[in-house]
């Protein structure tokens, strides 16, 4: 199960946990940890049917839409709120410290905040069915479901239980309904008015920034992604930023990119599942005329999610696979399409048929303008000043350049554009073009060798071993991908 059912304390006064949730939420000295935070989340949105405190909705909201730095979000996992100085003599807080789920409670917690603010601006029964319609947009079939578990569970080895099955009678246990508690004047519903959700004292577009913040954490940012979405239905001037945002399709994308790698990984379909519906969801929801016109600059990411995702979700059961694999084809034939597209009814230029990256020239100056970059390419780096000559180059494609070890080390595999894919893809080219060692691929680079330019010799090269176009375009998409996520994360852009 992703997540277990509470057990201890079960008599505990809610407005306790309350109170310990809001403390938290507001990072006030004393405050529980994020195990402790963890656990007042799930006793209080368990089950879903209870009542919701106005004071911990609005708490929630404001945690997670915080104004932080990219430097103070990075730096949340070693912040107080990760160092456990509870009073664990207190047998009530102790209670408050047993593992919740099989997702860290950093996670938990972002994914349960984001599930109760979601209740509260649209509530639906929470024990409809998910119905088998194919018809049906992923936006009503994600959010139908009475539970995120719903998707991170793993299934049983005997397989999903029949859509008609039914507990019969005799097995049903007979619970008494709780009465429900009785709300003092302050505890009016949330939100109370607009101001509650999107203060207007906070742009909408720094509302979005902070929440996109929250999107490189595997499971919570799926919530958050969802959490996105219903805004933009609550409110259609937060709708207006999401396709102006420089962050917001760079951070669906990687978070996409993400949950396919685990799936090719042959990861547990919980780790996976709902990252790709959330994300499907959230790009669905874009205005179509927005959408296409962001298809020019991710066209060849867009085209490679399209390929990629298909055998993931087959791995996801119900109609919500079926409407997405119908979404992304219909991508593919936008992408398709581009040219035709009334792009003069928008003020904007008819773009060329993009066509295969298939001149080695494009690609080496493409690397050149990269490894030229001055700063470290870690995109949230908070350093701004480091001097080039002191950087650390990857020993093995020699693109990118790091300030220090622990930068290269995160930027691996996380962040908004992880190193790993384009490493892997240069180390490819590497050995197409037969430059086995660092030092001959160097050698290349910077045209230590020989009377010829760099980029003649890079170019012969290349036709000389007959490069497949293929993984040259792969290269350029990615460095690309990157340099946008670098100017996304630059607070001078």
């Amino acid at each position: 199960m992703a997540r277990r059912k509470s057990s201890a304390k079960k008599n505990a006064p809610t407005r306790d946990l309350e109170d310990l949730l809001v403390s938290g939420l507001r990072l006030e000295p004393g405050a529980l940890c994020i195990t402790g935070l963890a656990n007042c989340c799930d006793k209080i949105f368990h089950p879903r049917t209870a009542p919701r405190s106005n004071n911990v909705l609005r708490a929630a909201m404001q945690f997670l839409a915080r104004d932080r730095t990219v430097e103070e979000q990075t730096a949340m996992r070693g912040s107080r709120l990760f160092q456990c100085r509870c009073d664990l003599k207190d047998s009530f807080i102790a209670s408050l410290h047993e593992p919740v789920s099989n997702v860290d409670a950093l996670n938990f917690t972002i994914l349960e905040l984001a599930f109760a603010i979601m209740d509260a601006l649209s509530p639906r029964p929470k024990d409809a069915p998910i119905p088998d319609e194919s018809g049906k947009d992923l936006d009503q079939i994600v959010l139908g479901m009475t539970d995120w578990n719903e998707l991170l569970e793993v299934e049983d080895q005997l397989g999903p239980l029949p859509s008609d099955w039914v507990l019969p009678e005799e097995l049903q246990a007979k619970v008494a309904a709780s009465e429900p508690q009785k709300r003092g004047p302050k505890e009016a519903p949330w939100p109370s008015d607009s101001e509650d959700v999107l203060p207007s004292t906070r742009p909408m577009a720094q509302t979005l920034h902070n929440l996109l913040l929250w999107t490189g954490e595997p499971c919570g940012g799926s919530g958050i992604f969802l959490l996105v979405s219903c805004l933009s239905d609550y409110s259609p001037s937060f709708a207006a930023e999401i396709p102006a945002s420089h962050m917001a399709l760079p951070c669906a994308l990687l978070h996409l990119e993400q949950a396919l790698d685990r799936f090719e990984a042959k990861a547990p379909p919980n780790t996976f599942r709902l990252a790709i519906a959330a994300v499907t969801h959230f790009l669905h929801k874009m205005p179509k005329e927005r959408f296409v016109l962001l298809l020019t600059t991710f066209r060849d990411l867009l085209v490679d999610s399209a390929a990629r995702i298909q055998p993931a979700l087959a791995e996801i059961p119900g109609a919500e696979a079926v409407f997405a694999k119908a979404w992304w084809a219909s991508v593919q034939q936008s992408i398709d399409a581009g040219p035709e597209f009334p792009w003069e009814k928008y003020d904007r230029p008819k773009p060329p048929r993009p066509g295969p990256v298939d001149d080695p020239a494009q690609i080496f100056h493409s690397i050149h303008a990269h490894r030229a970059r001055s700063r470290c390419n870690k995109p949230d780096c908070p350093n701004r000043s480091e001097p080039p000559k002191t950087m650390m180059f990857c020993r093995r494609c020699a693109l990118a350049c790091y300030c220090t070890e622990a930068c290269q080390k995160q930027a691996w595999t996380k962040g908004l554009a992880p190193h790993k894919p384009l490493c892997n893809a240069v180390d490819e080219l590497r050995r197409a073009m037969d430059l086995q060692t660092d030092v001959q691929w160097k050698a290349v680079l910077n045209g230590t060798e020989g009377n010829t330019e760099p980029e003649v010799a890079f170019v012969e090269i290349c036709k000389t071993k007959t490069v497949d176009s293929s993984l040259l375009e792969s290269i350029a998409g990615r460095l690309a991908y990157h340099d946008m996520a670098m100017d996304a994360m630059d607070p001078c852009k």
